[in-house]
């Protein structure tokens, strides 16, 4: 395997694992009464880091993209 097709493996493999994450905090967001139970700082904080996953994720799907892979379409809204 060349070092690029090893470079693009692990970029899809850490896209996979942001894409599983970032579709655990939404529904810990939208569907848990634990995130209502939060106080409205540590609310803000969550959808802040979401916020963060999702902008992350859009950048390792566009390096994906150079390298001609596509992630099958996310599990999060």
């Amino acid at each position: 395997m060349k070092k690029s097709e090893e470079y693009l493996d692990r970029l899809k493999e850490e896209a996979e694992d942001l894409s599983d994450k970032l579709g655990k905090i939404n529904k810990f967001i939208e569907s848990s009464q634990d995130f209502t139970s939060l106080d409205t700082l540590d609310q803000q904080l969550i959808k802040e880091q979401r916020q963060a996953m999702i902008e992350y994720l859009r950048i390792l799907v566009k390096r994906l993209a150079l390298g001609h892979i596509q992630l099958l379409p996310p599990t999060w809204p």
